[in-house]
């Protein structure tokens, strides 16, 4: 039957399903209707339902499908774009572009302030060697933030010295 020319009577095709980007070769295509078939494919569970009997899943299958489900979260956050408060963001821009100006190397010192905390937390050490490995850890940071207050006088004092130079060059 041909209604504006539509094949309303077209067989199914079947494709292969180990390759979801199979195309339809000639032989498949709705007007040819030779060698088709179609399949249904059932579950264990569902086949058990229909003799009246419940069906046992095997749990390795159970723990397999929340692997994968698990896998899929994953990657789907993964290219979700990250969700950070615009206050966090500020601080984070502001803390960077302070660092920057004054040479503080923010890394370093978040990686001093950890080991501190696990000195800290560390059970093992005697209150001497807890406080004689803080105190080597404080040295470390007290000498970043020097280092950093050195380049930044090293800096004010570069740029002063340029501004004289200029307004030496601008009146002359």
């Amino acid at each position: 039957m041909n209604i504006n020319g539509l094949n309303l009577y077209a067989p199914a095709t079947r494709l292969d399903t180990g390759n979801p980007y199979q195309k339809l070769s000639d032989a498949n295509q709705p007007d040819n209707h030779q060698g088709q078939n179609d399949s249904v494919t059932i579950s264990p569970a569902a086949i058990a339902a229909a003799g009246g009997q419940t069906h046992q899943q095997d749990p390795v299958d159970r723990y397999q499908a929340l692997a994968s489900n698990q896998a899929v979260e994953r990657s789907r956050q993964a290219m979700a774009p990250a969700k950070v408060s615009r206050e966090d963001f500020m601080e984070k821009a502001i803390q960077g572009t302070l660092d920057q100006r004054t040479g503080v190397d923010r890394e370093k010192l978040e990686e001093l302030e950890e080991q501190m905390q696990k000195v800290a937390a560390n059970k093992n050490l005697t209150d001497e060697q807890k406080a004689e490995q803080l105190a080597a850890l404080q040295q470390q940071i007290d000498e970043i933030t020097e280092e950093a207050a050195k380049q930044t006088t090293r800096q004010e004092h570069s740029a002063r010295i340029t501004k004289e130079q200029e307004q030496i060059i601008n009146k002359a």
